[in-house]
């Protein structure tokens, strides 16, 4: 799971026009360590991976983006 998943990350990194700042890794799957682990070893080259779980993933993303833009 952790394979396929980096390989659709890999691949939607690759289309964007600019360098990717973060990858953003949400949801209640976060919780899993070895899921988590896995993933995070295969995609660090893409960039920056922050890990934010929970059950909520929308409310997640809106909050992390909010903060983003607040820091620039």
């Amino acid at each position: 799971m952790a394979y396929q998943v980096a390989k659709s990350i890999g691949s939607m990194c690759m289309t964007f026009p600019e360098k990717v700042d973060a990858v953003l890794i949400t949801g209640a799957m976060a919780n899993s360590k070895f899921l988590v682990d896995s993933l995070v070893s295969r995609i660090t080259k893409i960039g920056n991976v922050h890990i934010y779980p929970g059950d909520d993933d929308l409310d997640a993303l809106a909050w992390n983006g909010m903060m983003m833009l607040k820091v620039r």
